[in-house]
Protein backbone atom coordinates (compact mmCIF):
# COMPACT_ATOMS: atom_id res chain seq x y z
CA UNK A 1 0.00 0.00 0.00
CA UNK A 2 1.25 3.49 -0.80
CA UNK A 3 0.16 6.41 1.34
CA UNK A 4 0.54 10.11 0.63
CA UNK A 5 3.80 11.31 2.17
CA UNK A 6 3.92 15.02 1.40
CA UNK A 7 1.53 16.18 4.12
CA UNK A 8 1.88 17.13 7.77
CA UNK A 9 -1.00 17.09 10.29
CA UNK A 10 -0.86 19.81 12.95
CA UNK A 11 -3.01 20.32 16.03
CA UNK A 12 -4.21 23.95 15.91
CA UNK A 13 -6.73 23.97 18.78
CA UNK A 14 -6.62 21.01 21.17
CA UNK A 15 -9.98 19.48 22.16
CA UNK A 16 -11.62 21.78 24.69
CA UNK A 17 -14.80 23.55 25.68
CA UNK A 18 -15.29 26.67 23.56
CA UNK A 19 -17.51 29.52 24.75
CA UNK A 20 -17.99 33.24 24.03
CA UNK A 21 -14.29 33.99 24.54
CA UNK A 22 -12.50 33.05 21.29
CA UNK A 23 -9.83 30.36 21.44
CA UNK A 24 -7.04 30.70 18.92
CA UNK A 25 -4.23 28.66 17.45
CA UNK A 26 -1.46 29.51 14.99
CA UNK A 27 0.01 27.33 12.27
CA UNK A 28 3.30 27.93 10.42
CA UNK A 29 2.71 27.10 6.75
CA UNK A 30 6.26 27.57 5.44
CA UNK A 31 7.17 25.01 2.78
CA UNK A 32 3.63 23.90 1.92
CA UNK A 33 1.21 24.91 -0.84
CA UNK A 34 -2.10 23.73 0.63
CA UNK A 35 -3.79 23.64 4.00
CA UNK A 36 -6.95 21.80 4.99
CA UNK A 37 -8.40 23.00 8.30
CA UNK A 38 -10.88 20.67 10.00
CA UNK A 39 -13.15 22.11 12.71
CA UNK A 40 -14.65 19.34 14.86
CA UNK A 41 -17.71 20.55 16.79
CA UNK A 42 -19.64 18.42 19.25
CA UNK A 43 -23.41 17.93 19.10
CA UNK A 44 -25.12 21.10 20.33
CA UNK A 45 -28.47 22.78 20.79
CA UNK A 46 -29.51 25.36 18.18
CA UNK A 47 -28.77 28.08 20.76
CA UNK A 48 -25.07 27.08 20.80
CA UNK A 49 -24.18 28.99 17.66
CA UNK A 50 -20.60 29.36 16.48
CA UNK A 51 -20.11 33.13 16.67
CA UNK A 52 -16.48 33.15 15.53
CA UNK A 53 -14.95 30.76 13.01
CA UNK A 54 -12.21 32.60 11.24
CA UNK A 55 -8.75 32.42 9.72
CA UNK A 56 -6.41 35.40 9.65
CA UNK A 57 -2.85 35.78 8.35
CA UNK A 58 0.44 37.47 9.20
CA UNK A 59 4.13 37.48 8.28
CA UNK A 60 4.92 36.99 11.99
CA UNK A 61 3.15 35.34 14.92
CA UNK A 62 1.29 38.57 15.78
CA UNK A 63 -0.65 41.35 14.05
CA UNK A 64 -3.03 39.07 12.15
CA UNK A 65 -5.37 40.34 9.41
CA UNK A 66 -8.70 38.58 8.81
CA UNK A 67 -9.27 36.72 5.55
CA UNK A 68 -12.87 37.64 4.65
CA UNK A 69 -13.59 34.47 2.66
CA UNK A 70 -12.48 32.36 5.66
CA UNK A 71 -14.57 34.24 8.24
CA UNK A 72 -18.14 33.34 9.18
CA UNK A 73 -20.62 36.17 9.29
CA UNK A 74 -22.74 38.48 7.21
CA UNK A 75 -20.01 40.77 5.89
CA UNK A 76 -18.90 41.06 2.28
CA UNK A 77 -17.28 37.78 1.13
CA UNK A 78 -17.91 36.03 4.51
CA UNK A 79 -19.28 32.50 4.58
CA UNK A 80 -22.59 31.64 6.23
CA UNK A 81 -22.32 30.14 9.73
CA UNK A 82 -23.60 26.61 10.23
CA UNK A 83 -26.63 25.75 12.35
CA UNK A 84 -25.67 23.35 15.19
CA UNK A 85 -26.65 19.72 14.69
CA UNK A 86 -28.70 18.08 17.47
CA UNK A 87 -27.91 14.52 16.35
CA UNK A 88 -24.39 14.42 14.96
CA UNK A 89 -21.17 16.35 15.48
CA UNK A 90 -20.46 19.05 12.92
CA UNK A 91 -17.30 19.05 10.83
CA UNK A 92 -16.42 22.17 8.88
CA UNK A 93 -13.55 21.93 6.41
CA UNK A 94 -11.66 24.89 4.95
CA UNK A 95 -9.47 24.21 1.93
CA UNK A 96 -6.82 26.90 1.52
CA UNK A 97 -4.40 27.53 -1.34
CA UNK A 98 -1.34 28.86 0.48
CA UNK A 99 0.34 30.30 -2.60
CA UNK A 100 0.19 34.07 -2.14
CA UNK A 101 -0.77 33.77 1.54
CA UNK A 102 1.32 34.97 4.45
CA UNK A 103 3.42 32.47 6.41
CA UNK A 104 1.39 32.26 9.63
CA UNK A 105 -2.33 31.56 9.81
CA UNK A 106 -4.37 32.00 12.98
CA UNK A 107 -7.61 30.14 13.60
CA UNK A 108 -10.22 31.64 15.95
CA UNK A 109 -13.28 29.87 17.31
CA UNK A 110 -16.06 30.93 19.72
CA UNK A 111 -19.63 29.87 20.53
CA UNK A 112 -22.62 31.49 22.26
CA UNK A 113 -22.60 28.68 24.87
CA UNK A 114 -20.01 26.09 25.89
CA UNK A 115 -19.41 23.50 23.19
CA UNK A 116 -16.64 20.92 22.77
CA UNK A 117 -14.43 21.57 19.77
CA UNK A 118 -11.03 20.87 18.24
CA UNK A 119 -9.23 22.13 15.14
CA UNK A 120 -6.78 20.12 13.04
CA UNK A 121 -4.69 21.46 10.17
CA UNK A 122 -3.29 19.25 7.43
CA UNK A 123 -0.52 20.90 5.45
CA UNK A 124 -0.16 19.45 1.95
CA UNK A 125 1.86 19.60 -1.25
CA UNK A 126 5.18 20.04 0.50
CA UNK A 127 7.94 21.75 -1.40
CA UNK A 128 11.04 19.64 -2.04
CA UNK A 129 13.18 19.24 1.07
CA UNK A 130 10.47 20.23 3.57
CA UNK A 131 9.65 18.08 6.55
CA UNK A 132 11.29 15.65 8.88
CA UNK A 133 14.30 13.51 7.97
CA UNK A 134 13.04 10.84 10.40
CA UNK A 135 10.66 8.07 9.29
CA UNK A 136 7.01 9.08 9.19
CA UNK A 137 5.32 12.44 8.75
CA UNK A 138 6.42 15.71 10.33
CA UNK A 139 4.29 16.31 13.42
CA UNK A 140 3.12 12.69 13.70
CA UNK A 141 3.90 10.85 16.94
CA UNK A 142 2.91 7.38 15.72
CA UNK A 143 1.80 5.83 12.40
CA UNK A 144 -0.31 2.66 12.45
CA UNK A 145 -0.97 0.83 9.19
CA UNK A 146 -3.12 -2.19 8.46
Amino acid sequence: MVFETDHAPKSIVIPQSVDATPVTGVIDTVGYNQLCIEFFLDVAAPSSVITVMAVSESDTTSGFTAIAALTNGTGANNFTPIVPNLSNPDIVEMQIDLRGRKRYLQVSLASTTARLAAVLGILGRAEIGVGSTAPGQPGVTQIVQA
